[in-house]
């Protein structure tokens, strides 16, 4: 009767060892991710506690020192206006563009006239 309950026993060691063999990526894995978690547990724990207790000790520490802010030319950026950073032909196309646009506004009529022209083919 003993020999039969241990190997019963013996077996089921057995197959518990092939399937941690068989699957150790796994089992380290999860043993890593629990250690882990421990570890952080114990840290917040750890921060909580410093910060309740010493929060009168944070006010020893020198303040923050205002964080520089940068121009749009220290950090390459260019004005949308400016167009001299632009290649000489998108330079004209825009200052036509500009002229058309004013000119339309001052004289529409003279400015359609153009356009139909343009469309009959003249």
């Amino acid at each position: 009767m003993q020999s039969i309950g241990v190997t019963a026993l013996t077996q089921a060691i057995n197959s518990l060892l092939e399937l941690v063999i068989d699957n150790l990526s796994l089992f380290l894995l999860f043993l890593l991710l629990l250690v882990g978690n421990r570890l952080a547990w114990k840290a917040l724990k750890k921060n909580s506690y410093r910060k309740k207790t010493h929060s009168s000790a944070s006010s020893s520490f020198p303040a923050k020192s205002p964080k520089k802010e940068y121009s749009a030319h220290e950090l390459g950026i260019m004005n949308i206006d400016d167009v001299s950073a632009l290649p000489p032909e998108e330079q004209k196309r825009r200052r036509m563009k500009t002229m058309i646009r004013d000119q339309s506004s001052i004289n529409p009529e003279q400015i359609a006239a153009v356009i139909k022209g343009w469309m009959k083919g003249e």
